[in-house]
C-alpha cells in the first residue's frame, strides 16, 4: 500500500481474525524490512505506524483450518 509523499503510514482493519498462533499477518516497510506481526481475533484495529510512504501486508497461514 502506498500514499506518495507521506512520512508515516498505517491502515485500519475493519475486522481482523486469524487462527491464533498459527496464522498471522506480517507488516513490512518500503524496503521489505519486517515491522510487526498480528494474530488472533483483534476485531477492528489500526496497525502501528510504519515510517515512509509505502508498506506491505502479507497473510501467512499454516494451511490448516478454515477462517
Amino acid at each position: 500500500m502506498s500514499r506518495p509523499g507521506v512520512l508515516v503510514i498505517r491502515v485500519q482493519f475493519a475486522n481482523f481474525e486469524t487462527e491464533a498462533n498459527y496464522d498471522r499477518v506480517n507488516v513490512y516497510n518500503a524496503t521489505r524490512g519486517f515491522q510487526t506481526s498480528y494474530s488472533d481475533d483483534l476485531g477492528m484495529f489500526w496497525i502501528g505506524w510504519v515510517a515512509g510512504d509505502t508498506f506491505e501486508v502479507r497473510f501467512i497461514s499454516d494451511g490448516d483450518g478454515n477462517y
